[in-house]
């Protein structure tokens, strides 16, 4: 593989991250260090939403190499700019969602890995004497390969007022079948899937 590093600069703590336009922002082709190692080289971004961004990630320290999910914060956090309540407010967004980002973390390694989940894999944080190129948490997860549940189910998007709005338009394979009952079956199925896998 080849890759490209991402712009890195020094804190007052020893920790080098990229500049912060580049948080949810991750090139592929860019590797990511942690612990002055390179862990593995983002391929592609897969989808963002308002909690996170997801991307195709290559983990180069296994062997063979594995592809994950890799998910940082999301792309969509207002910039900061040189107005301090503006980058007050950027920050504390940008830790809130990283609590989250934790929390969800600590939800799936409690849970464990399992054939029928989603199963975490690792965590890579910016941590004091970790030199790093990242500056916020990175969850790396099982990468699933097949189908979104948007797609099955049928769901659009449009930009109404700069938010982008979903609508379930119920038109996916999930809902093609001639009758209801076959229809009720599959969303039960998909239910109890869920409910017996959490």
């Amino acid at each position: 593989h080849t890759g490209q590093k991402l712009s890195i600069h020094n804190t007052d703590n020893g920790i080098q991250r990229p500049d912060e336009e580049q948080i949810g922002r991750l090139p592929p082709g860019s590797y990511i260090i942690f612990d002055n190692q390179y862990r593995g080289i983002v391929e592609d971004m897969l989808g963002s939403g308002q909690f996170g961004t997801v991307h195709r990630f290559c983990d180069i320290s296994t062997n063979p190499p594995t592809r994950l999910a890799l998910k940082s914060l999301t792309a969509n956090i207002e910039k900061a700019d040189e107005d301090n309540s503006t980058n007050k407010n950027y920050h504390k967004k940008a830790e809130k969602l990283e609590r989250m980002l934790c929390e969800e973390a600590g939800i799936n390694f409690a849970v464990g890995t399992h054939p029928n989940l989603v199963s975490m894999r690792r965590v890579l944080a910016p941590l004091p004497g970790i030199i790093t190129n990242f500056s916020h948490v990175l969850v790396l997860s099982d990468l699933v390969q097949g189908q979104t549940l948007d797609s099955i189910v049928g769901v659009s998007q449009d930009q109404k007022n700069g938010r982008v709005r979903t609508n379930c338009l119920f038109e996916g394979v999930l809902y093609t079948a001639n009758d209801a009952l076959t229809v009720g079956k599959r969303i039960a199925s998909l239910v109890a899937q869920l409910y017996l896998g959490i």
